[in-house]
């Protein structure tokens, strides 16, 4: 044990509106030899306190209310940040000036701007970083890109993801910053993003000269405790992405479209179709996201004039964890033995298209 990585956790909170922390990363954390919780960070030393109880973690186990304070502890080599996108850059950018090795969640930051300044100090400082795009890892998306890898589809001629997202009319009261684009976190930033960076994981990147368009058809949510609707309140972030662009080795299409909008029962949440010039591939899941697995939910098919063929997903060690843990854990993996993982850098590279898709605004 006294070879593990000693970790400090922000974000693993009793009672946050949004639970990743606990459902992504402590299954992983608290079952491995390669890392140890030494520390949380929380909004106070109480708070962090309440957690440490809350989820059973060592008595011993370090609690912090402050950033400082946090980035002032000498014994804490990984920090690890899941919080709420606002509070990135002032809740990790000490750890960073003092030479700490971070794995931040995604987005980065609220901006690109900001996710650039965190790239640089690390790279002054010579830390690690890791970003929290989870498809990379995933089961299945490897599964395609093996089989593009090994040409048994032969050369990809086209890509279509589809993407129908549920109806987000609706939003409980900690998660009512997606309104606003100010904060950085919505569903162009992590359903689409997320999603896009898994897709060009799996057939390469796309030429810059892409097309997109973002509507905000809505204009308003209600935010809602429970059935209990509390206010109605306006939003300045898109609920249906279009793109359209070609990827960068061979100009084929890629098309790409998340839009909010009733999701027929039964149908796929995610539907990535890949044709190729001897034969096609068809993904699905039964959720929006393909940065966290569904396990054998995920169905994945080869298909050709002779009919379709099913291909079974190997979860690996993983599978004995819960599905929204397991890519988060193979990230872990990679980094503890020096694989491969995305960084700062690779976020400021998404961080950018962002941006771009965002200039193409239609109200």
């Amino acid at each position: 044990m006294s070879s593990s990585i000693r970790v400090a956790l922000i974000g693993l909170s009793a009672g946050a509106a949004t639970a990743w922390a606990s459902i992504a990363h402590l299954p992983y954390l608290t079952n491995s030899d390669k890392y140890k919780i030494i520390a949380l960070l929380n909004s106070s030393v109480a708070a962090a306190r309440e957690a440490i109880q809350f989820y059973n973690l060592p008595p011993d186990t370090k609690a912090y209310g402050s950033p400082d304070d946090l980035a002032a502890d000498a014994d804490v080599q990984l920090v690890v940040c899941s919080v709420r996108v606002d509070r990135h850059f002032s809740t990790v950018m000490p750890s960073i000036l003092a030479g700490k090795d971070v794995f931040m969640e995604w987005p980065l930051a609220s901006n690109e701007q900001e996710a650039r300044r965190m790239m640089e100090a690390a790279k002054e400082k010579k830390v690690k970083t890791m970003v929290g795009l989870q498809g990379r890892a995933d089961a299945a998306a490897n599964a395609v890109r093996g089989l593009i890898g090994r040409k048994e589809i032969g050369d990809v001629k086209s890509v279509e993801v589809f993407v129908p997202q549920g109806q987000f009319s609706q939003l409980p009261e900690g998660l009512e910053y997606f309104t606003d684009k100010r904060t950085g976190g919505n569903h162009l930033t992590i359903l689409f993003a997320h999603l896009l960076d898994t897709i060009l994981h799996i057939v390469g990147p796309i030429r810059d000269d892409f097309i997109s368009r973002i509507y905000n058809t809505l204009g308003g949510v209600d935010i809602i405790d429970g059935s209990k609707v509390l206010r109605r309140v306006k939003k300045d972030t898109p609920d249906h992405v279009y793109l359209l662009g070609n990827l960068l080795h061979n100009d084929a299409p890629v098309t790409v479209i998340v839009r909010d909008g009733r999701k027929i029962e039964g149908n796929p949440g995610v539907t990535l179709r890949i044709h190729g010039s001897l034969k096609d591939i068809e993904l699905t899941t039964p959720g929006n996201y393909l940065n966290f697995g569904y396990g054998r939910e995920t169905k994945l098919k080869v298909i050709d004039a002779k009919g379709e063929d099913e291909r079974d997903i190997d979860e690996g060690k993983e599978e004995s964890l819960p599905v929204t843990a397991r890519n988060t854990a193979r990230q872990y993996e990679a980094f503890a033995q020096g694989g491969s993982y995305a960084d700062f850098a690779d976020a400021v590279q998404l961080h950018r298209m962002i941006e771009k898709i965002y200039t193409h605004t239609v109200v």
